[in-house]
């Protein structure tokens, strides 16, 4: 198993990371299989996106910032933390 470690410095961001998976596989030595990739952090996700439109990007952000808005609180142990959900989705 090989770990990547990738660093946000924006609060929503969006980080190309294809060529460290595929300098990652070539080190493997593999010729055939599948990648699997996940994320351990609750408020971060994967996204797959071809990079033909360099737009896709910011429009992604926009979308997700205009449906969840940066507007509500949340409370977990006494202490008032900013949350990007502002309603419950269920």
């Amino acid at each position: 198993m090989y770990t990547l470690k990738v660093r946000s410095h924006q609060r929503e961001e969006l980080i190309e990371f294809t060529a460290e998976v595929q300098s990652k596989l070539k080190e493997s030595g593999a010729r055939d299989g599948v990648v699997v990739l996940y994320v351990q952090h609750t408020t971060a996700g994967l996204t797959v996106n071809e990079n033909a439109d360099p737009d896709v990007p910011r429009d992604m952000l926009h979308a997700l910032r205009t449906l969840i808005p940066n507007t509500a609180w949340i409370s977990t142990m006494g202490k008032r933390i900013p949350t990007r959900i502002s309603k419950p989705v269920w």
